[in-house]
């Protein structure tokens, strides 16, 4: 039960995400007609792929979810959140804008402020271990500030709202492991794995932190299965669908953002022109799809840069095994390896950096005031420049020089000078 003390032990998270919001409903109905003087609502492109597959739930075709038009390519978690607000919008006959854009969609005014609203699970989350990790009250307002900017260009300007609740679930889950509430932890993987398979990389850290092998065995059986019953019915009716959206992971290099390592993804495809789409708004203020969209371009497969993350990950579990870290050094070590799957990612996108860039702020919340400012100032560098569009290298290079600043800065500080700078906010 939620009290009225958790309500005001969790005020600021509230606060923060009101401000969101508030914000967010500025942003998407006033902000052309006052700032562009033109009409339209500015909805973000990605979130309507997503809602018409949960649409596919709603019609009782789970086996067509990862049908190509949708260009939905994580786990299914977010369309049963979805697939009952479709269903009502359906029976309601409001316009969406799938697959044409449309300037007023009347499902928006539904869709918009559920989909914001998911969204902010991870506010409360990076509190709750920022309070378990001892951090003072007043650097926890500081920090949920801090990542309610970072994450409102992901639900705002990129509508991935199934990217934040499985940080936020996956968060929730190590503190759980942490107070060693194995089964509740087991079960707050699952549910963050339900959303996104990025997770994964979580898995060789937490399965390092339980105490035995019998129960690590168990934890990943908790963890995997529901996404696996969920996946088995579109995998056995659309095999080819649904392997080359979860296997392949088909990414757009003249849509997104090559980065040098291009190379070392294979071409698995191209996609036609297409005249389907007026436009839509992607970054803060780009309207540059449909041109991308006009002349077509390759499809790649980014697997070998994230099986070398999730190589990464593992080489960093067994360290955590081995040495048994203390808890700010293992939440570091999650972001790091966040920040090398970043790196190694051929073709990014600007909201692909958020999950890292959330926990290597929460990190530097433990040091210094001077390098909290300092991480985020390179996280939000890292967030606007992402944003723009130059060469391949000139993206790349600065972005992967703010990745490695901020991880040197958020790195966790010897345990005796914090108990001499701040005794509260080192907590082994």
């Amino acid at each position: 039960m939620i009290t009225g003390s958790r309500l005001r032990n969790r005020r600021w998270p509230l606060i923060t995400s009101a401000v969101l919001v508030i914000s967010w409903l500025a942003y998407s109905f006033l902000w052309n007609p006052v700032v562009h003087h033109k009409t339209g609502w500015v909805q973000p492109a990605d979130i309507w792929g997503t809602y018409r597959a949960a649409h596919y739930i709603g019609w009782g075709d789970v086996g067509d979810i990862y049908t190509r038009g949708t260009g939905f390519i994580t786990f299914p978690g977010v369309l049963l959140v979805l697939a009952p607000l479709a269903i009502l919008t359906d029976h309601l006959g409001l316009s969406e804008s799938y697959p044409r854009a449309m300037a007023h969609p009347s499902a928006w005014p539904i869709l918009g402020p559920v989909s914001i609203l998911i969204g902010l699970l991870p506010l409360f989350a990076f509190d709750a271990l920022a309070e378990h990790l001892g951090v003072t009250h007043r650097v926890r307002i500081v920090l949920c500030w801090c990542q309610m900017i970072l994450l409102w260009p992901v639900l705002v300007i990129w509508g991935h709202p199934e990217d934040a609740i499985a940080i936020g679930f996956a968060v929730y889950g190590l503190i759980a492991a942490w107070k060693k509430q194995w089964v509740k932890g087991g079960w707050l993987f699952a549910a963050a794995l339900l959303f996104q398979p990025l997770v994964v990389l979580f898995f060789p850290i937490v399965l390092a932190i339980y105490p035995d092998a019998r129960r690590r065995i168990r934890w990943v059986v908790q963890a995997v299965l529901p996404s696996a019953v969920l996946l088995a019915i579109p995998i056995i009716g659309s095999w080819n669908e649904t392997t080359y959206a979860l296997v392949k992971q088909p990414t757009f290099p003249s849509v997104n953002h090559p980065t040098p390592l291009l190379f070392l993804a294979p071409v698995i495809g191209r996609f036609r022109p297409s005249t389907g789409v007026a436009y839509v708004h992607v970054g803060t203020l780009h309207e540059f799809l449909s041109g991308t969209l006009m002349t077509g371009g390759n499809i790649v497969a980014p697997g070998l840069g994230r099986l070398a993350a999730l190589a990464v990950a593992v080489l960093v579990g067994l360290w955590v095994w081995s040495r048994r870290p203390s808890e700010n050094v293992t939440l570091w070590l999650c972001a790091l390896v966040l920040g090398v799957w970043c790196v190694l990612e051929p073709v990014m996108t600007p909201y692909y950096a958020w999950p890292f860039l959330a926990l290597v702020v929460l990190s530097a919340g433990l040091n210094s005031p001077g390098r909290l400012a300092v991480t985020f100032g390179a996280a939000l560098f890292i967030t606007l420049w992402t944003e723009h569009f130059f060469r391949p290298w000139v993206w790349w290079g600065p972005t992967v020089l703010a990745v490695g600043l901020a991880l040197y800065c958020a790195r966790p500080v010897p345990v005796s000078k914090a108990q001499e700078t701040r005794p509260e906010a080192a907590r082994l």
